[in-house]
């Protein structure tokens, strides 16, 4: 099984959650992940994956870091999109 994800919400670092993603990526502390096997629609779930305030830039290193989260933590396979 090959899983992908959505961040379909964010907290920022006083504890608030909002859907969506913020306009700047400096301003999550947790990113929450929607992760789904897209052959599969039983098979998904969802996560929150917390970074340090300046640990990533911009928004192709949360996905990196959220990727890295899926393989090391869940055992889960990415689907190459």
């Amino acid at each position: 099984m090959a899983y992908t994800f959505d961040a379909v919400g964010w907290e920022d670092f006083e504890g608030n959650r909002w859907t969506g993603l913020p306009d700047e990526p400096e301003d999550a502390h947790g990113i929450w992940v929607h992760y789904y096997d897209p052959e599969n629609s039983d098979d998904q779930g969802m996560f929150w994956a917390y970074a340090l305030r300046g640990a990533f830039d911009d928004w192709s290193e949360w996905w990196v870091y959220i990727g890295g989260l899926m393989v090391a933590n869940y055992g889960m396979v990415l689907a190459d999109e």
